[in-house]
């Protein structure tokens, strides 16, 4: 009989961790979606998905019975990955807008000398002539930042990369693509490589110009996968306040000295 009376509150103990998990990992989910949203509408943005995977938390050390039951329970984690899938291309009237057609990265520099790489295209002349992001960070061509006469009129790029002004070459966009794409790290703006991987020249690289490439993150469907998370923390939340409430009762009860006559 003893043991009768902690069973059911000990299943109600796990419930609780098991649901405090979840909120865990669907807070998590709700910031990726979150931020999927917010980038939307920058060119070349890339979305990243989310996954909640059961994890094996293994026997690790609890002060009780009860929480070393819990820990050894498949418990849910989430996982971010990066959808690299193209987006829409859409033509533009700036002939410095440029759109990759298939693999490859432009490579960019900031200021203090760090690289990385993005898919976004849009680019100004900057003030020293060179051609430059909305952050002011450098598009590095092959040799270096390509430099633009303001005097020679609108640049031409070819698919290859090749850039000319009135006729005369002045430099090449040289793409770089990644064997594997989950060594690449997101960052603000684009990715970096993990330590040790080096970035391969494109071959057979496709640009175009006057065109932008839309992120691939679908609104519509963010939406209503935040919708879900949001019904869901929700669940998980009222049902740890009527555990808990349960539990308190429970406590209460029990804790009660017997009524004598």
């Amino acid at each position: 009989m003893f043991a009768a009376h902690y069973e059911k509150p000990d299943a109600m103990l796990e419930g609780i961790y098991s649901n405090a998990a979840s909120m865990t990992a669907l807070q998590s989910w709700q910031d990726n979606l979150s931020r999927n949203l917010a980038n939307s509408p920058v060119a070349g943005y890339k979305r990243s998905d989310f996954q909640i995977e059961a994890s094996d938390r293994g026997s690790s050390k609890a002060p009780n019975a009860s929480v070393n039951a819990y820990n050894q329970e498949f418990m849910p984690v989430g996982n971010t990955r990066v959808v690299l899938e193209q987006g829409a291309v859409q033509m533009s009237d700036k002939t410095t807008d440029f759109a990759i057609l298939g693999r490859g990265y432009f490579q960019l520099q900031t200021p203090t000398g760090q690289t990385y790489f993005t898919r976004n295209g849009e680019f100004i002349v900057g003030p020293d002539n060179t051609l430059i992001n909305n952050r002011g960070h450098v598009l590095i061509g092959e040799g270096g930042p390509i430099v633009v006469d303001p005097e020679q009129g609108k640049i031409t790029v070819l698919p290859d990369g090749t850039v000319s002004q009135n006729g005369n070459i002045i430099g090449r966009i040289q793409l770089f693509d990644f064997p594997n794409p989950d060594s690449l790290v997101p960052i603000p703006g684009g990715f970096v490589p993990a330590q040790g991987v080096a970035p391969q020249p494109v071959e057979n690289q496709s640009i175009l110009q006057n065109a932008i490439e839309s992120s691939n993150v679908s609104t519509l469907l963010e939406m209503v996968n935040l919708i879900l998370v949001v019904n869901a923390y929700q669940a998980s939340q009222k049902y740890i306040s009527t555990t808990d409430q349960l539990l308190g009762q429970a406590i209460q009860t029990l804790g009660s000295p017997p009524v004598t006559a």
